[in-house]
């Protein structure tokens, strides 16, 4: 896909980050969650699970879910500079995803919390 001057000046500098490395997780329930790097291809996905929590006022799961979906759109839409999206996977199934910036573990730390996605954020 060729990217015209406008597009050009529009999209962050990229810096190429390492594949985040798959990552197995225990669950109370004893069941095993994969969680894993996102891939582009997936992004209608992801917005077709977290769109329907921006009606959920309760515990703020609809803050929460419009921020992460404005997040993972603008992943995908290139306007984010230096961005991956984890997604957790159980027997593979996406039951939980999460959107993280190299810039605040502590928030991301938050978003997690509040949505109930584990995570550890080493890359």
């Amino acid at each position: 896909m060729a990217i015209d001057d406008m597009e050009k000046k529009l999209r962050p500098p990229e810096i190429t980050l390492k594949p985040y490395p798959p990552k197995m997780i225990k669950l109370a329930s004893g069941e095993i969650m994969v969680v894993r790097e996102a891939k582009r291809e997936e992004v209608g996905a992801l917005l077709g699970t977290v769109h329907p929590l921006i009606g959920v006022p309760s515990d703020y799961y609809d803050i929460v879910a419009v921020r992460m979906y404005s997040e993972i759109l603008g992943w995908y839409r290139y306007r984010v500079a230096n961005e991956f999206v984890l997604v957790g996977t159980i027997n593979g199934v996406e039951p939980a995803h999460h959107d993280h910036q190299a810039r605040s573990a502590r928030r991301c730390s938050a978003v997690c919390r509040q949505n109930g996605t584990p995570h550890r954020h080493s890359r």
